[in-house]
């Protein structure tokens, strides 16, 4: 298998996506994009087998021994069933993630939501992308993102400590309301660090949202992946744009029966406002169409965040939970309960990048 990507890279980087049948048709309008640019095919973690996997632009990742359902609540209560299939979806793709990062290759991934294409050769901005976190004013020393004794000590240390470096993680900022880097469109490179916090992220999204499970990490876990450089730019939109946002129906072919759409030949400019993509078109779910067992085996934040998981934070739980992280249950928070990081910082924006070279092998 690891061979077989290696044959969709250009210039080794790989375009990954996720996708269930019901969004063949943006799959496969995603897949010709990228390979009127240059890359041989797109890797697709597959939420379930379908038609559209057969095709020579696809590679198709095995599908995991057993389904991966979300919980219970998603099934058990009405309001929740639009979003089921976007929570189904973030289990596929930080799978995805961890089965490209640990291929032997050393491929770097662009991934993508499978509602996105490419418009623009993406690898040589995001090959020379530079980032310096801890360059954002005062702010990594205000809250302690860079250690007491090197904010103290001589100037040549300070700089040591604000060393700019290759970007290890790019993406676009999701706005100052969300603190966070969107996971939709984002550029992982294939390093041992970049690795290390991908594996810890999979295992919390079992408990918790993938792009705040993300976020947390890369921002506040400063023991384990302090050292990742990370960015944020506003070019990335240039380099591909989306087509089907949160229900928008541009795209008014996108699940009209008879289609590759699957059973339910809802059009994605049906669905209610603010409905997820991803769960647009799933067919609302059954009890046995979520998991039924408690997934214990998440780690929880790390020591060192700035998210507010002091009070109760469970979804959908009994009101005599116990407050903070639950091991047990889905854990989400509002937005005022998230802070800032050294990545999502907004003057921590990608260096030695200009929206102006888009033109560039576009």
């Amino acid at each position: 298998m690891s061979r077989s990507l290696a044959r969709c890279a250009h210039e080794n980087v790989v375009i990954g996506t996720v996708a269930s049948a019901d969004f063949a048709p943006p799959l496969l309008w995603l897949a010709a994009s990228a390979v009127q640019l240059g890359f041989a095919c797109v890797i697709v973690q597959p939420m379930d087998s379908f038609q559209a996997l057969a095709d020579t632009r696809l590679l198709a990742l095995p599908l995991p021994p057993a389904p991966l359902l979300p919980e219970p609540q998603w099934c058990r209560y009405p309001d929740l069933h639009k979003t089921y299939g976007w929570r189904r979806s973030q289990f596929y793709k930080v799978r995805m993630w961890m089965r490209i990062l640990r291929a032997p290759h050393g491929l770097d991934l662009l991934a993508m939501d499978c509602d996105w294409r490419i418009s623009m050769n993406p690898v040589p901005l995001l090959r020379q992308a530079i980032a310096c976190p801890a360059s954002s004013s005062g702010y990594a020393l205000k809250h302690k993102l860079i250690t007491p004794d090197v904010t103290r000590s001589s100037p040549a240390k300070q700089d040591t400590a604000r060393k700019c470096q290759s970007a290890e993680v790019v993406a676009m900022h999701d706005g100052s309301a969300m603190r966070m880097l969107n996971i939709g469109l984002i550029f992982l490179r294939n390093t041992v660090r970049v690795r290390s916090m991908i594996a810890r992220v999979s295992n919390r999204t079992w408990l918790g949202w993938d792009q705040l499970m993300l976020n947390e990490e890369v921002n506040f876990n400063t023991r384990d992946h302090g050292d990742v450089g990370c960015c944020h730019t506003h070019c990335l939109r240039y380099i591909a744009r989306k087509k089907t946002a949160k229900g928008a129906g541009k795209d008014r072919q996108l699940c009209k029966p008879g289609t590759a759409a699957g059973p339910t030949g809802r059009r994605l400019d049906k669905v209610p406002a603010g409905s997820s993509a991803h769960g647009s078109c799933h067919p609302r779910p059954i009890a046995t169409q979520c998991e039924q067992r408690i997934y214990g085996s998440s780690v929880g934040p790390p020591p060192s965040t700035r998210y507010k998981w002091q009070n109760r934070t469970c979804f959908r739980c009994p009101r005599n939970a116990t407050p903070g992280w639950q091991e047990d249950n889905y854990n989400m928070l509002p937005k005022t309960r998230l802070r800032d990081g050294r990545c999502t910082a907004m003057a921590n924006v990608c260096r030695n990048w200009s929206c102006g070279q888009r033109a560039q092998g576009s």
